[in-house]
């Protein structure tokens, strides 16, 4: 799978939450920019990628420099330095987590939106993580064979309850809560997935465990996937939010 490759389940996901059709789309965090170039295939007006990493917004200009309905910016989630009321969507990928001030973020987003714009915040939370193991869910094993891993875990992802409080405060209401199953990563076989646990490749929570123990997990994943379909997968949780007028208050 090539590093621009970006899940249908993704595209279907966002599309039934709201319609970006001729709309401008802004993405907070958008890191290496690999999911803006979809946006526009989508059908979005124009789309601009807001990220405050030097070195990764350099990684998106090398992706998307040359898709002149996108523009790119170095900038932080709380001061986009975009205009009130220029985009109609704010889309936010595993960003959460790597805040601090939500309601700052929040406010943000309510001002550079227009009247009844829409925000889609796409996380991952313990509920998602907590899914049981299986050949749909390998990352599930994990946590069955080496349980104190979850307190690892735990520190790393967001409380929902927490950021749709934040995003009451700041003037949005929820329209909908929805879950996705998006592929990280399909292996060619057994050995490719073996190999790629082996080096910690795309499996960053492996980072805290030691070789010995390492072996007897990749043996337990290896031999619950399914050969026909060798795909790592993640469950999220994506919420659709609408910015609220001003005269129905906050």
């Amino acid at each position: 799978m090539s590093g621009s490759y970006v899940d249908t389940a993704w595209r279907e996901a966002i599309v039934n939450l709201v319609d970006i059709r001729d709309k401008i789309i802004v993405d907070i965090g958008c890191g290496n920019g690999r999911y803006l170039p979809a946006l526009l295939d989508m059908g979005a007006k124009q789309v601009i990628g807001i990220e405050r990493s030097t070195a990764r917004l350099a990684e998106a200009k090398r992706r998307c420099g040359a898709l002149s309905a996108l523009s790119l910016r170095e900038a932080t989630a709380s001061e986009t330095g975009l205009a009130p009321g220029s985009c109609d969507i704010v889309l936010q990928r595993a960003l959460v987590r790597q805040l601090g001030d939500l309601s700052a973020v929040f406010l943000e987003m309510y001002r550079i939106l227009r009247p009844g714009g829409r925000v889609i915040v796409q996380e991952r939370t313990m509920e998602d993580v907590l899914q049981p193991p299986g050949p749909r869910h390998l990352r599930g094993y994990v946590f069955q064979v080496l349980e104190r891993l979850l307190e690892l875990e735990a520190m790393r992802w967001p409380d929902g309850h927490h950021i749709l409080a934040a995003s009451e405060r700041s003037g949005f209401v929820l329209e909908k809560t929805s879950r996705l199953w998006e592929r990280r990563r399909t292996y060619e076989d057994r050995a490719a997935l073996r190999r790629a646990m082996n080096d910690r490749d795309g499996w960053q929570i492996l980072n805290a465990v030691p070789d010995a123990e390492l072996s007897r997990l990749v043996d337990t994943i290896v031999a619950e996937a399914d050969p026909d379909d060798l795909t790592d997968r993640d469950r999220w949780t994506i919420w659709s939010l609408r910015k609220r007028s001003p005269h129905q208050g906050f």
